[in-house]
């Protein structure tokens, strides 16, 4: 039964549980040739660009496609965001005893509190994770990047600065920001 029941909301998680890093989809014109990260050369012209943040922190990467062929990838800066993840809530408090039940497979389970805690984080969709005292606990909100300036269709910029080309995908609300300053390629 406990392995039925465990099953269950590891199954139901899975299924709903937001991924760790949030992404953000935009395009980019390159007016010159640049190496990315990576070591890889991207020519001149348009290109999509997918935005991998935590939702936190200064860090962030730049991944290039070409019809939804990855072209390269390199490390991007953000800025105006919060240096570190929000707190996670804890889902249950020790001690408590009542008891409840759910059916699995047409057949009754009996349930005490964490147990019951656990599925009602696996059906809210919620990410069920266990905190340094092995209690249950509730996974912050997904980054939204529409609450932060970043709406669908914004096109970032490229402008050459000497021997390099900067990349900026800024917020329509705010100073936040992503960024990057990739080498430009000469021509030989």
């Amino acid at each position: 039964m406990k392995a039925t029941l465990a099953a269950a909301v590891l199954l139901a998680a899975a299924a709903s549980a937001p991924a760790a890093v949030d992404s953000y989809m935009t395009f980019v014109t390159l007016p010159q040739a640049v190496k990315l990260g990576d070591g890889s050369v991207l020519p001149a012209g348009r290109y999509d660009v997918k935005i991998d943040y935590k939702g936190f922190g200064n860090a962030a990467e730049f991944l290039f496609l070409q019809g939804g062929v990855l072209k390269g990838k390199t490390p991007a800066e953000a800025r105006g965001f919060p240096s570190q993840a929000p707190p996670v809530s804890t889902a249950r408090k020790a001690g408590e005893g009542q008891k409840d039940f759910v059916k699995i497979d047409q057949t009754a389970v009996k349930l005490d509190t964490a147990q019951k805690a656990d599925v009602k984080l696996a059906v809210e969709g919620e990410s069920i994770h266990k905190d340094h005292k092995g209690e249950i606990a509730s996974a912050p909100q997904s980054f939204s990047w529409g609450a932060h300036g970043f709406n669908p269709g914004m096109a970032g910029r490229a402008a050459p600065t000497g021997d390099r080309v900067k990349l900026s995908f800024d917020s329509a609300k705010s100073a936040a920001g992503f960024s990057a300053l990739l080498p430009a390629v000469q021509k030989k």
